[in-house]
């Protein structure tokens, strides 16, 4: 198809509009943006360009109210000439404002910002703060008050991981596989992340990953004891000065290994249970989403703890065969296998009253 443009005589309509997107593109990158910000009836502004990332903005939003620490950070913009207001909660938001913008022709947007730690009276500015002026949507007060109750926050099973790293000389009776354990456990709830600088069976040192970028001191430094193994915490700077990491769904600390610990007893009560199971009640308890693979590991090293593996089992089959043959004296038991790899083939059974019986 051809027509007629300002971009030339006669060019296709796909080159036309790839030349309008690139235009309008170029046009974005280049912009600077304004945010006004609204945490509580309490106000600030920053400004951002197209190269600002997500987690970029939301530390933005922190270093403007002081008030919001390390709490999990909730916000909603809205277009001056828009009356709808959009979620901004992650990367695919952010990219998605930008385009927004774009539609309008605007560099100033309004953002509702809120934490999930707010008061009932708190609520009420953040249900008033979403309501655009130009909204045609009208209250009254008799339609809701005196109903209305603000949402409680929903407390997750992994609260209490912020107490698996303590203080110095905190032992772990399991050795250093416990500790690691709960000191990733510790960064989920804790929401940062860290680095091994050491990490063998007799010492482990880890520190903040923001030891660089912004200067954080939080370190711990923990070693075996040789007269009874226990893993000890030998040094511990439990004080963050960096902005932490944004809470998402979605955790890649979050392993297999982790959901082995969480769901092993769900999994002895029913070693049947279903890893699209295991899937819902991550998300339901804990507020996070695993991939379904990684639900899966974790039901099986649950299973294997809890049953034994694959090959501890045929490793039995030659102490079963002994103590068969000494309760059944007369009965023949022969095991199968490849002489090189020691690989199972087959196992022939035949007890000495069954041969009588034939």
């Amino acid at each position: 198809m051809w027509r007629r443009g300002p971009l030339g005589p006669k060019v296709s309509w796909v080159t036309y509009n790839l030349k309008y997107y690139t235009y309008l593109c170029s046009d974005t990158m280049d912009s600077n943006y304004t945010a006004k910000l609204v945490y509580f009836g309490e106000g600030a502004t920053v400004s951002f360009d197209h190269s600002v990332s997500y987690i970029d903005f939301a530390n933005s939003v922190r270093d403007r109210f002081s008030v919001l620490g390390r709490s999990i950070v909730n916000m909603r913009y809205t277009i001056f000439s828009d009356v709808v207001s959009y979620h901004l909660e992650n990367e695919d938001d952010m990219k998605m404002m930008f385009r927004v913008l774009a539609r309008y022709s605007s560099d100033f947007v309004d953002v509702d910002v809120c934490s999930f730690d707010v008061s009932a009276s708190s609520s009420e500015s953040v249900l008033s703060n979403n309501v655009s002026e130009q909204s045609s949507i009208s209250f009254d007060e008799n339609d809701y008050l005196g109903c209305y109750k603000p949402e409680v926050a929903k407390r997750y099973c992994s609260k209490r991981w912020e107490n698996y790293i303590k203080s110095k000389d905190q032992k772990f009776q399991c050795g250093v596989e416990e500790f690691r354990l709960k000191l990733r456990m510790y960064a989920i709830e804790m929401r940062f992340e860290y680095k091994y600088v050491r990490n063998i069976k007799k010492r482990v040192v880890a520190y903040c990953s923001k030891r660089e970028s912004e200067h954080c001191g939080w370190c711990v430094k923990a070693s075996l004891l040789d007269y009874n193994h226990f893993f000890v915490i030998t040094d511990l700077v439990n004080d963050h000065s960096c902005h932490g990491v944004v809470l998402l769904q979605t955790n890649k600390m979050m392993g297999s290994k982790i959901i082995k610990s969480i769901m092993l007893d769900k999994v002895r009560e029913n070693p049947n249970k279903k890893a699209i199971d295991i899937y819902h009640e991550i998300k339901s308890d804990y507020g996070m989403e695993v991939s379904y693979r990684t639900a899966w590991y974790g039901k099986e090293r649950a299973r294997e703890s809890i049953l034994g593996g694959d090959a501890d089992s045929y490793d039995q089959l030659v102490w079963f065969g002994q103590k068969a043959v000494e309760s059944n004296p007369g009965s023949t038991i022969k095991i199968e296998y490849e002489p090189e790899t020691r690989r199972f083939e087959r196992l022939f059974v035949c007890y000495d009253a069954w041969m009588k019986g034939f």
